[in-house]
């Protein structure tokens, strides 16, 4: 159960405010759209890696592990954004 949470959490929390983060730039609504979609290629190309070297390595525990703390990481970086003062 912690796992899907930590899993599901994030992943919601990422679709739903990186366009009202990035919308703060005041530029147009495409320009914006275009903004997320690297998070998003990048987010899906790292699941894929993590996916298939858990396959290889029949080792799911550590690449769980590793890949909350990447997004426990990228969690405290866009904490620590401030866009309200620009």
């Amino acid at each position: 159960m912690l796992v899907g949470i930590s899993n599901g959490v994030p992943l919601l929390t990422v679709f739903t405010f990186l366009v009202q983060i990035v919308q703060h730039s005041e530029i147009s609504t495409v320009i914006t759209d275009l903004h997320t979609v690297a998070p998003n290629v990048v987010g899906a190309i790292t699941l894929i890696c993590f996916a298939r070297s858990s396959d290889h390595f029949r080792n799911r525990a550590f690449h769980i592990i590793g890949r909350l703390a990447i997004t426990m990481i990228g969690f405290i970086i866009l904490a620590k954004i401030d866009v309200g003062n620009e």
